[in-house]
């Protein structure tokens, strides 16, 4: 299946006299991809990065070095078609200018994909001419040829993973309930990358989805064409501890379920600073429908708007995160340990749900 991708390149450029980040995007469109094949953030099960960490980093090599016409011949066919040497050079030569070698694999992880016959790599490179990674994603088809190559320059200057375990024994301070009434879902939660699809984001670390299914695991009727199919759509959702508003969005429309809106990730959003350094983040929310202004005090169990499908998300579903600091890019993802909850029918303090559970708060808020 041929699919047309566009490729945003952003580089971004620190000024050290400034407390606050600036970014300068240079954005390359390119035909780039070939069989596209979504890629999950998930484990991909058996581990093969042995076999092909040489090929990686020959990849790698060989952007350096500019040898473009070496690496075309590693395509396949679809991306030879795609992005010939001469394209690759106009995209990657800029990008090398700016940021030097991508000489260092700091870190690697190997992605699912819907294709079993595909192998994909994610990898955070440390290159020569300044501190922030660069996420090079490769990808593999069934005859060990090229099929996907995607370079992605970051503001971080180490791995997510090293960050997430660095603050994994972080004690949560506020007292944190579950945003929603009655039994949900953890769709997407947790320390390692198996349970959680945010682990590769710093500022969205340990974050949770949540969403709502029936007991045979259901999550739509009648196909899920229309937002309104979804058991998870328009259900309230509500602050998960006392603290201030301190950011409101509430004018993104929603997606058809299956599209998603790149350009503004959130989506509909509120932002609660607790007033000890922690901040929760809940976005997605349905359009029109947040009922809480900047500088309102909130309590915990309070209704804060209604689930949507807004920003970044391809079906209904409640985000949720804590973080240390009132701006989701400034800040690190934090564990957010809930009070008295029920997993999957036990009772916990201080709970950490992973994916997959079955979770609701013990005592019922907002009611």
């Amino acid at each position: 299946m041929s699919t047309l991708l566009q490729v945003n390149i952003r580089f971004h450029r620190m000024n050290r006299n400034m407390t606050r980040r600036r970014a300068t995007t240079w954005s390359v469109l390119a035909l780039l991809l070939c069989v596209f094949v979504r890629v999950s953030s998930s484990w991909a099960g058996e581990d093969v990065w042995s076999e092909y960490e040489a090929r990686c980093t020959d990849v790698l090599k060989r952007i350096s070095a500019g040898k473009f016409a070496e690496l075309e011949e590693d395509f396949n066919a679809e991306m030879k078609k795609a992005v010939p040497a001469a394209r690759l050079a106009q995209i990657c030569v800029p990008l090398t200018a700016l940021i030097g070698d991508l000489d260092t694999v700091a870190a690697h992880r190997q992605m699912a994909a819907s294709d079993g016959n595909l192998k994909s790599f994610e990898l955070w490179v440390r290159p020569t001419k300044t501190e922030r990674l660069v996420k090079v994603s490769i990808m593999f088809d069934q005859d060990d040829k090229i099929a996907g190559l995607l370079l992605t320059p970051t503001l971080e200057t180490s791995p997510p993973a090293e960050k997430a375990a660095a603050l994994a024994k972080y004690e949560t301070k506020t007292r944190l309930a579950l945003p929603f009434r009655g039994e949900w879902t953890v769709a997407s939660g947790g320390p390692t990358p198996e349970q959680n699809g945010h682990g590769d984001n710093r500022n969205q670390l340990f974050a949770y989805d949540f969403w709502l299914a029936d007991e045979s695991g259901e999550r739509f009727r009648n196909g899920g064409r229309k937002n309104e199919d979804y058991l998870t759509f328009g259900q309230p959702v509500l602050a998960p501890g006392d603290g201030t508003v301190r950011q409101v969005v509430d004018g993104v429309e929603d997606n058809i379920p299956g599209e998603r809106n790149p350009y503004f990730v959130p989506g509909n959003l509120v932002v609660i600073d607790h007033g000890n350094g922690e901040y929760s983040f809940l976005a997605h929310f349905k359009q029109g429908t947040i009922e809480v202004q900047v500088g309102q005090r909130v309590e915990r169990g309070d209704q804060l708007g209604l689930c949507g499908n807004s920003g970044n998300s391809s079906e209904p579903h409640i985000h949720y995160h804590l973080a240390n600091a009132p701006l989701m890019q400034d800040g690190d993802g934090l564990p957010a340990r809930f009070g008295e909850i029920a997993v999957d029918g036990e009772v916990t303090a201080k709970a950490f749900p992973v994916r997959g559970d079955r979770v609701w708060n013990v005592q019922p808020l907002g009611e």
